[in-house]
């Protein structure tokens, strides 16, 4: 009689959907900025050769060609990390080349270029010319070196416990955030208009403001010192506040911060809440950033301002995380409730301020679309205090994670790193 072994099969992991819905988000978006890329290329060389555009346009075609490059460029690694996931392979070494090229190109050295691309695109922007060949790079430059540089000051001394949260997370900012706010603020935008049509067409001199729009669409357009009037009118100013006052801030407040509602039922720490609200309204910073590209005049300006609007983005999305993890560690609701309401009430005042400093350049100046400058140092202060609460809050989060050992000092992750917890 002869013994038989019964071999025992091994254990199968279970198939991890976090990581399928991550790659397909990835690869969508991928498809999208790339599909823009192209778009912008095609755009650009038509409006070169064409005499009846000019050349004029070309610089901010190709401009979101890069962006659109770039932007898949960074969403490729949560993809690769998220198919060696599924494919049960863990992430040690899964991205040697991307890792060199990161390490290569760290924030904390990158930054000092930043003077330099602003005096460049300054010069280059002089120069119509030759404007469409380099400014599109610069922009890449202006748009991405003050975002990489904050999330570098945000979570130094301590990141989330893996490379996959670190990247799903700056991807979830790119894609799913982003997406879910551009169809609710469509919606939002359709309910302000119709409300606002419905008031002005109560009111004497809101009937004249339609009347004029009407007749514009007759007539083919608005003139321009028509438009300048009509963004006097304190019911159209109204109206401009009630969305990008209003709703755009209740809105991208609540979803951008989409990696915490993602990660939510995982063991986070109060630094991974942080890092986790960072990375994601990076992503989200990002995007809009390259959504709002500029070139000519008044590019210096556009591209510091949109650098503090990074930092609006990522504090605000950084404190809502955190405040959310804190909650559910402390079973108390009132600290996420306060810093939802003061992020809405931050962004609020940013985007007002760019309302009533665009109205008041028209009021002042016919010639220019510059703003007065008390409107400029208020953003000015804004940013700087925007900036200086990532720094202040990463200082107080490094602190106690110290005291309290739950980041190990040699590899700078969490004590509980382990796979199972990714």
């Amino acid at each position: 009689m002869s013994d038989l072994t019964l071999s025992t099969p091994p254990d199968r992991t279970p198939f991890h959907w976090p990581s399928f819905f991550m790659v397909v988000l990835g690869m969508g978006g991928v498809l999208i900025f790339l599909g823009v890329a192209g778009a912008g290329l095609l755009g650009g060389f038509y409006s070169l050769i064409s005499p009846a555009t000019g050349t004029e346009n070309s610089p901010q075609l190709f401009s979101y060609t890069v962006g659109g490059v770039f932007l898949s460029v960074l969403l490729m690694p949560s993809i690769v990390l998220g198919i060696r996931r599924l494919s049960g392979r863990t992430e040690e070494a899964a991205l040697p080349f991307w890792g060199r090229v990161f390490r290569a190109l760290h924030p904390k050295k990158l930054i000092w270029l930043y003077p330099l691309v602003m005096l460049i695109g300054w010069w280059v922007n002089r120069f119509p010319a030759v404007n469409w060949l380099l400014m599109p790079l610069l922009n890449m430059f202006a748009l991405a070196l003050p975002a990489s540089w904050l999330l570098w000051v945000g979570i130094r001394g301590f990141e989330p416990r893996s490379a996959k949260r670190k990247w799903s997370a700056l991807g979830l900012g790119l894609t799913i955030g982003p997406w879910m706010i551009f169809v609710l603020e469509i919606l939002g935008m359709v309910l302000i208009l119709f409300g606002g049509i419905m008031f002005l067409a109560a009111t004497p001199a809101g009937q004249e403001i339609l009347n004029l729009l009407q007749t514009s669409g007759v007539t083919g357009g608005i003139p321009d010192e028509e438009i300048a009037r009509l963004l006097q009118n304190p019911l159209v100013i109204g109206v401009l506040l009630a969305f990008i006052s209003g709703i755009v801030p209740v809105v991208e407040e609540v979803l951008k911060p989409v990696a915490v509602w993602v990660l939510w039922g995982r063991d986070l720490t109060l630094q991974d809440g942080w890092a986790l609200g960072l990375l994601s309204g990076g992503g989200f910073a990002l995007l809009e950033n390259f959504g709002n590209v500029s070139v000519g005049e008044g590019w210096t300006f556009v591209a510091l301002a949109r650098a503090g609007a990074t930092a609006l983005h990522m504090f605000n999305t950084g404190l809502i995380g955190y405040t959310f993890v804190l909650a559910r560690q402390k079973k108390r609701i009132l600290p996420p409730i306060i810093a939802l309401v003061f992020a809405i009430l931050v962004h609020a005042a940013w985007n007002a301020v760019t309302v009533f400093a665009t109205v008041e350049s028209l009021r002042s100046a016919a010639d220019t679309a510059a703003w007065p400058t008390v409107f400029i140092l208020m953003m000015v202060g804004m940013s700087i205090s925007l900036m200086t609460g990532i720094f202040l809050i990463n200082r107080r989060l490094t602190r106690s994670a110290e005291e309290a050992g739950i980041f190990d000092e040699a590899t700078n992750l969490p004590a509980d790193s382990s796979p199972e917890n990714l």
